[in-house]
This record gives structure tokens, sequence and C-alpha cells, in this order.
């Protein structure tokens, strides 16, 4: 999959993904005592995570140790012109410059980029946290997560994010803040899956964000002619187990024809027009067999 989504930006045809467990899992302790005799606890105690932690009297396993040392050999064993990374990994390509210089490589460039704070305007943005935004994503689901950006990050998120040239999205930005949303999420939608999804994708959106239920819903046929809404979330792929489910219902986050669920557990007789919701993007209508 990360092929599958790096192709969207690189060239297919010089693009190659390599594992670093080619090279790592082929070295000896010998070999691991050799990489490590290349840097000293004091240099690595420099990263500002290990110095709070040690500051603060919070314990550092041995292993963690490793972690900047495998990252830097991985520009050895590839030889490296250019590494690109976020600036929490700035230690980390800097130990790759300094051990291309003691394996007699020449020392790679390092480009930094700003990191990207999540649909939560907090943490970083990350799939575990589902503060992200897909580029490999059904186009529907990527433009709604569009519309989600906090209003005071939009412009970073135009900035890191879109080629937009700051003429280009400034003007609106001051004022018309949801129009800049929209402005957004159709440039995303245009620059990872092409003109034509746009429209489908924003035509969506706007039905769903006035309440009505958009066209062409995922269809799940079951057998039951009555299920709980714990089970249909789980039998929609809209949760991964029954506790997950049962969250998303506590959390109001569930509507059935529109309404929101109160009691998950509760039996509901499956009609033709038998259709479960969570959150604005995901909708499936459910049908006996």
């Amino acid at each position: 999959t990360y092929f599958k989504q790096v192709v969207k930006i690189l060239d297919k045809e010089k693009t190659q993904i390599v594992f670093n467990s080619e090279w790592l899992s082929k070295m000896n302790f010998a070999d691991v005592l050799n990489l490590a005799g290349k840097y000293t606890l004091a240099r690595l105690m420099e990263r500002d995570d290990f110095a709070l932690r040690y500051r603060d009297n919070v314990s550092i396993g041995i292993h963690e140790l490793f972690y900047p040392l495998m990252q830097g050999y991985d520009s050895v064993a590839i030889k490296a012109d250019v590494e690109i990374g976020g600036t929490d990994q700035t230690f980390n390509v800097l130990v790759g410059r300094e051990l291309q210089k003691d394996y007699g490589q020449r020392s790679q460039v390092v480009i930094t980029f700003p990191l990207l704070a999540g649909l939560d305007g907090v943490n970083k943005m990350s799939k575990s946290l589902d503060n992200y935004i897909g580029i490999d994503e059904d186009p529907a689901k990527t433009f709604e997560r569009c519309m989600r950006v906090p209003d005071t990050l939009l412009g970073q998120y135009f900035k890191l994010t879109t080629d937009l040239k700051t003429a280009d999205y400034a003007e609106i930005l001051a004022k018309d803040i949801h129009e800049a949303h929209f402005l957004y999420a159709r440039t995303i939608i245009e620059m990872y899956h092409g003109k034509d999804a746009v429209k489908d994708a924003e035509t969506r959106y706007r039905t769903v964000a006035s309440g009505k239920v958009p066209t062409n819903v995922k269809i799940v046929e079951v057998k039951e002619k009555e299920l709980n809404a714990v089970s249909m979330l789980v039998m929609a792929g809209f949760a991964n187990s029954t506790s997950e489910a049962r969250k998303l219902v506590q959390n109001k986050g569930v509507k059935l024809n529109g309404v929101v669920v109160d009691d998950g557990l509760a039996l509901i007789k499956i009609t033709e027009n038998t259709i479960i919701s969570k959150g604005k993007s995901n909708f499936a209508q459910f049908i006996v067999k």
C-alpha cells in the first residue's frame, strides 16, 4: 500500500520500495557492535526526547538508543543522496549524515518539513489517532475529511499539502473560511483522484451535510430479519469489533435512518430502507436476502 500511495506523488517508473530488513537482518552481533562504536552516548543524549527524559529521571532503554543508529544506517545501506523527513526526525537524519562519513560515503543532504497537526488540531497527523486525511481512500471520504480541517490550520494545510501559490487561496481564506474549505477539498481530490472525481465527491458531501442520504451507498445483504446496531456496524465494516461499535453508539456517532441510535443492542427490523450511518461519510443499506 505504501507503493500505491507514494506513486500518486512520485514517478512510478523511477520509484523503488526497499525494506531495511534486507540489511539489518543480515547483521551479526559483531556488526551491531561496530555500528554502535560509530557514535557516542554523549551525542545520542543530545536528542531532545532523550535529554528531557534523562533530566526528568524517566528510564531510557538501551534498545531505544539503537533507533537513531538503525535509521542512520539505512542511509548507508542505500547510499542515500537526500533524506526527507519531518522536523521530529532531524536528529535521526543527521545521524545518517555522520554514519555515511564513517563508512566512506558522501553525506546525504537533509530536507525537513514542519509537522502537520491532524484534524483534531492538536496531535501530529496519524492514522492510529484517526485524525488524518488519506490520499488513497474513497474521494467522498477524503473530501469530508478535508472539510474538517480546523479553521486555524487551513492556511498551513494549503501551504504544506497543495501546490497552490499563496495568492491562489489567501483572499478567500481571509474572507470566507467555509468556501476556503471547499477550495482545499477540491484541490486535494483533483491532486489524488483527478478532476472527474471532484464533482461527485462534493455533491455527496453537500447531500450529507444537508441531512440527506447520498446515492450509491454500500449494500449489506443479511439473512437476519432483525439486528442490533452494534452488529450492523461490524457487518458494514464501520467497526472492527463489537466493543468499538458500542463506543461509537455511546459517543452518539451512529444514526439509523437519520435518527441517533441510543441503544446499540436494541433489535431493529430490517427493511429495504434500513440505512445505518457512522459519522458524516459512512452509510450502509441493509437488505434481507
